[in-house]
């Protein structure tokens, strides 16, 4: 987990077995790309987080979304997180309480893991304007995001997400 001081147990995989294990499971040619990005970035192995073994995603009953899930790094089963809206650029809270994300590239979401209803905190009215990446600062008292539009993007901080 990038930027968290936290390592997973056991053995890392190498750079090359794991883009081996990308292609062959999905289906895609990511291998040469890949090598070539980790020589620059002089990533030579790196510690999973979810095992390419087997499919723990699932949708809700009547719902297209993915389910959220909870997995623990001793290999115990998933757990079902509450409803978090969202489901590809997600950032979770310092204190581990919100999930952030954005729906469609307009709207920022906060979901609590908890309790309560996932709520609409931000969105851009504009058709040319994407939200790119949230994450929360080390407080927890605010949120940086990429925004782009055909002129160029630049980097929006909102505070008092609480």
């Amino acid at each position: 987990m990038l930027g968290t001081g936290r390592a997973f147990p056991g053995q890392p995989i190498a750079t090359r077995e794991l883009l081996d294990c990308i292609a062959a499971r999905f289906e895609v040619n990511v291998v040469r790309r890949g090598l070539a990005a980790a020589r620059r970035l002089n990533i030579r192995q790196r510690h999973l987080a979810r095992s390419f073994e087997r499919r723990v995603e699932g949708t809700r009953p009547g719902d297209g979304n993915p389910e959220t899930m909870k997995i623990s790094i001793d290999g115990s089963e998933p757990e079902i997180l509450p409803e978090v809206v969202g489901g590809s650029h997600m950032s979770l809270s310092p204190d581990h309480s919100l999930i952030m994300d954005v729906i469609g590239h307009k709207t920022l979401w906060v979901s609590p893991l908890v309790s309560g209803k996932p709520e609409k905190v931000f969105e851009f009215d504009d058709p040319d304007v994407r939200i790119d990446y949230p994450v929360w600062s080390p407080d927890g008292k605010w949120v940086l995001f990429d925004r782009f539009r055909p002129q160029g993007g630049d980097i929006w901080m909102m505070e008092n997400i609480e």
